[in-house]
């Protein structure tokens, strides 16, 4: 009896908090889905960019005479148009996560704490029904679960935005007191992590005055000029991010075409073939506009803000990037997305037949599953085909074993000399692995072929004259750190007997040894008289090659 009794005080626990229950379960799903596989691609470029804010590299730098930490984190934020809060983050946390692809947790518990937010604030919004659902897609989203595998502060950036906006609920519904000030410092973060947030926190001011009245409108228009004083005193460091956009980089204006493509990343993520791009955006997209139908028809006072805080920013974003900056650009986008899953599930919740109700979770969950197998076998796209869909974004790589055989064999007396930017963050980390960065480590380039993008990335490269002035083009230039401080060299190896070159060159896309690149043309043909090639390897688009001296 006693044993029964105890059996039925369980259920009926259970039975009163499934609820709780339900949605521990899926954070606990999501959770396993962001830590599996989580290090089995090695880290990208951007993420080995992240990966140099860490305390290693930066105390290591900060160690020469005449630097410090402040002096290296600060020239660091002034040249990298990102979040410079993700950074301080990075640095901070890599005093307890050792290893540099274990910096990837960051984005792994921030992303899976936003589901939590994003329920409580779909609680808020909607019923119990639209809020699981919603949880469910975003736990399962390809889109989101990308950037919870990468370090960068994508992941960071939504979790702060959502908070922001969950705040802005709170006090929308009577909330007072404190969460004007939580609203403050989440909206401050968000800005300061993605600066498309600023959209957000002026929609939510529009909606908020005409809900609350003018009172409330002047306290958050208050929160949005103290969070905007805060950015000003920063106006230092973004100046310069604003100046590296501007100026030739490589985003391209957005068409038309890229909203639709923006669209199915969003529901679909990078890893969606012809077939699943086509049907699965159409579907999304259809419960999307049924969602927003039915929050209207329902009278909801969020249908408006929610479709608003969705929609408005990728047409503003658009239009600037259209007709004067391009800024357009997906990922970007990450932070509004929550509202497009939220819509979406109440647009589920919301069919009235049940047949049909099934129906359509049964085809969205073998949509989503479907996509989670292709994003774990790492499919993409034909390279041919891909960089017209997903600008900036690159298929996963494993080079691990590659550079681990050029950290073997590599001596004190050799030189890297990587021939464009990727191969030379890549091979950073070898050359702080073998010598702490105390070897031979050079970007070597023929101004001619010299990319905007190196030439933001590192100032020094800015004094190259560009493509309409061609003097001082000629010949071969060294770019590389001496103490911490960078240096530019014409024609290096005029004056050095360097015995082996161990030459690397990249490519965005896993193309193999062909075609190649025409920086790294100039400069095999520009070393072919005086070296000699005894060794290629090459994985995932990674080509190491030595070269040895000819008269040795």
């Amino acid at each position: 009896m006693v044993n029964l009794f105890n059996k039925d005080l369980s259920f009926r626990f259970v039975y009163q908090h499934k609820t709780t229950f339900i949605v521990l379960l899926v954070l606990i799903f999501a959770l396993a889905l962001r830590l599996y596989n989580l290090n089995k691609y090695d880290l990208w470029f951007d993420e080995l960019a992240s990966g140099s804010y860490s305390h290693r590299n930066i105390d290591g730098i900060a160690s020469y005479p005449g630097l410090s930490v402040l002096s290296v984190m600060f020239e660091r934020f002034l040249n990298d148009p990102h979040s410079s809060l993700y950074y301080i983050l990075i640095y901070i946390s890599s005093f307890f996560l050792k290893a540099d692809q274990s910096l990837r947790l960051i984005s792994v518990f921030f992303s899976t704490f936003s589901l939590l937010i994003l329920y409580k604030l779909a609680r808020r919004i909607y019923e119990r029904s639209t809020a699981i659902i919603t949880l469910l897609l975003m736990a399962m989203s390809p889109f989101q679960l990308w950037y919870a595998q990468e370090m960068r502060a994508y992941a960071i950036s939504v979790f702060f935005s959502l908070l922001a906006t969950y705040f802005l609920i709170k006090i929308i519904q009577g909330k007072k007191g404190a969460f004007w000030f939580y609203f403050l410092i989440s909206g401050l973060f968000a800005i300061l992590t993605n600066y498309y947030s600023v959209l957000l926190l002026m929609i939510a001011a529009g909606f908020l005055c005409f809900k609350r009245g003018l009172p409330c409108f002047k306290k958050m228009c208050l929160c949005i000029i103290i969070a905007l004083a805060g950015c000003i005193l920063i106006w230092i460091i973004i100046a310069p991010h604003l100046y590296i956009v501007k100026n030739p980089f490589w985003l391209m204006p957005p068409t038309l075409k890229s909203l639709f493509l923006s669209f199915a990343v969003f529901g679909l993520g990078y890893s969606a073939n012809y077939a699943q791009l086509i049907i699965g955006t159409a579907l999304l997209a259809a419960l999307f506009i049924y969602g927003v139908y039915k929050s209207i028809e329902e009278k909801n006072k969020y249908a408006v803000f929610l479709s608003l805080s969705f929609l408005l920013p990728i047409i503003v974003i658009f239009m600037i990037s259209k007709f004067a900056i391009p800024l357009y650009i997906d990922r970007q986008f990450i932070i509004i997305t929550p509202f497009y899953y939220l819509l979406i599930a109440h647009g589920i919740s919301r069919i009235k037949n049940v047949t049909l109700k099934l129906s359509v979770c049964f085809m969205v969950t073998t949509l989503m599953v479907s996509l989670l197998i292709n994003y774990n076998n790492g499919f993409m796209l034909v390279s041919g085909e891909r960089r017209e869909f997903y600008p900036g974004v690159h298929e996963k790589k494993q080079y691990g074993v590659l550079m681990g055989y050029l950290r073997d064999n590599l001596d004190k007396e050799d030189i890297i000399a990587a021939t464009d930017l990727q191969s030379y963050v890549l091979t950073t980390k070898v050359m702080r692995e073998k010598f702490n960065n105390s070897g031979a480590h050079w970007l070597l380039f023929s101004p001619v072929t010299l990319t905007n993008v190196e030439r933001n990335t590192y100032p020094v490269l800015r004094n190259i004259s560009n493509g309409k002035d061609r003097s001082g083009q000629k010949g071969m230039y060294a770019f590389y750190f001496i103490a911490g401080r960078q240096v530019l060299e014409k024609e290096p190896l005029m004056n050095k007997t360097v015995k082996r070159i161990w030459l690397v060159t990249s490519f965005w896309d896993k193309i193999g040894l062909s075609p190649v690149n025409n920086a790294y043309k100039r400069i095999r043909t520009h070393l072919r008289d005086q070296y000699r090639c005894e060794e290629i390897k090459e994985a995932d688009g990674i080509i190491i090659e030595k070269l040895a001296k000819n008269d040795l």
